[in-house]
């Protein structure tokens, strides 16, 4: 039977103490991109993301961002999304990046009054359509 010196079992209890710590942080960042993603999953944990990195996957449509009340930033540009929806219960957004995906109307801006930044770059359109914007979206970010 092996026998523990004093001496080590304070070094035991640091470790315990410094391991109990580490996992009792809250998860504020959530990377989820380049993860061949077709949908933005939802997460028990995520009410305290603020930041979402959904960049670089497959996602067709923006859905369950109900799961993410606290995101004030959200990073989705280089997929495969059409249309801005579902954007209304993120009321916190300061930073949106939506750039090189195939959006033909920018719109459901309206409730962004904390909106800092928006990013919509190169939008892969058919037939190189320009680009529309809806008046109550650029009413509400100008």
């Amino acid at each position: 039977m092996e026998t523990v010196n004093d001496s080590e079992k304070p070094q035991i209890k640091i470790a315990n103490r410094k391991l109990r710590n580490k996992t009792s942080k809250k998860c504020s960042h959530l990377y989820l991109q380049e993860k061949f993603l077709k949908n933005i999953p939802k997460y028990p944990i995520s009410k305290d993301v603020v930041v979402l990195y959904l960049f670089n996957n497959e996602i067709t449509e923006i859905n369950n961002l109900n799961a993410f009340p606290n995101l004030t930033s959200l990073y989705l540009q280089n997929n495969k999304i059409e249309r801005m929806e579902n954007l209304k219960n993120i009321n916190n957004l300061k930073k949106l990046y939506i750039g090189h995906n195939k959006i033909s109307v920018l719109e459901g801006l309206e409730d962004f009054s904390n909106l800092e930044e928006l990013h919509i770059e190169k939008q892969y359109l058919p037939d190189n359509n320009p680009l529309c914007v809806d008046p109550r979206s650029i009413y509400c970010i100008s």
